[in-house]
């Protein structure tokens, strides 16, 4: 991961980058979480660290939304819900980043790690069930 831009890697931008869909953001939360939270410099690290940041980067963004959806479950409506155990829930960063809208940016954020989105897709582990499957 050499190819990783000096600016998005070594850059200070407070720790705290706005969190929205502009494409420019997303590659520095995405630069943020690799260096700060994750604790990765541009040369020291592999793609399941890329995944990670990726991944943190999209959580700050689906927060608001699941707080929205919070409040507006507790305001006294009912709500019918249906739980099927044979379900199994697959890998999700492809479908928050479709979700949110945001694969493009995605894409040019792994990119200024010189990686591809589908590498980075591929590090995510399938959730199982616990059954062995």
């Amino acid at each position: 991961m050499s190819g990783v831009s000096d600016s998005l890697v070594s850059g200070n931008d407070g720790g705290n980058s706005a969190v929205d869909g502009d494409g420019l953001a997303l590659a520095a939360a995405v630069a943020r979480h690799y260096r700060l939270t994750l604790g990765q410099d541009r040369t020291g690290g592999d793609h399941h660290y890329l995944y990670q940041a990726l991944a943190l980067a999209l959580r700050d963004r689906l927060v608001g939304r699941w707080r929205d959806t919070r409040e507006q479950a507790g305001n006294g409506r009912r709500r019918v819900a249906y739980l099927s155990l044979e379900f199994l829930i697959g890998r999700s960063l492809h479908n928050a980043l479709l979700s949110l809208g945001l694969e493009g940016e995605a894409r040019d954020a792994v990119a200024a790690f010189a990686c591809d989105l589908e590498t980075v897709e591929a590090e995510e582990r399938d959730a199982g069930l616990g059954n062995g499957a």
